[in-house]
């Protein structure tokens, strides 16, 4: 079974760099790289009549997770300036969310689709540009 090398392959991409997120100055403007962009695709795959029906239910599970992200960098872009531990502790737990999309097919013992898969690993990469950032704010302001 291909589960686990699929899943681990979200988190081993953590070298991935966005051309549109690279400098503090553009992580709060950066439009064309946003979770809510694939929390989107999310809820089109989940209604789209081309989508199995076996898939539904663990593709439904996990929009909450990708709600969850969504705050969660919301929330971190407003903490940049003034609790920079706080935010790069907030885009590090957004990430997260795409390990648990990925553990709802593991547990009904579905192989991940390629969408999520992919969806899943944008979601997780841009954790971890954000988590740089983060990381580099906290260094500047030390």
């Amino acid at each position: 079974m291909r589960l686990e090398s699929q899943t681990t392959s979200v988190h081993e991409n953590s070298e991935v760099q966005s051309p549109n997120c690279f400098s503090i100055k553009s992580i709060r403007s950066c439009k064309s790289c946003t979770p809510s962009k694939a929390r989107e695709q999310i809820t089109v795959l989940s209604r789209s009549k081309i989508t199995q029906p076996g898939l539904r239910k663990p593709i439904e599970r996990c929009i909450p997770w990708y709600d969850s992200a969504v705050r969660d960098f919301n929330v971190s872009t407003r903490e940049l300036v003034e609790d920079p531990m706080s935010a790069n502790y907030d885009a590090g737990v957004a990430g997260i969310q795409a390990y648990y999309c990925e553990n709802g097919f593991v547990f009904a013992q579905l192989l991940v689709p390629a969408e999520i898969a992919s969806l899943n690993e944008k979601l997780w990469s841009f954790s971890r540009i954000a988590e740089a950032v983060t990381d580099t704010l906290q260094q500047d302001y030390s």
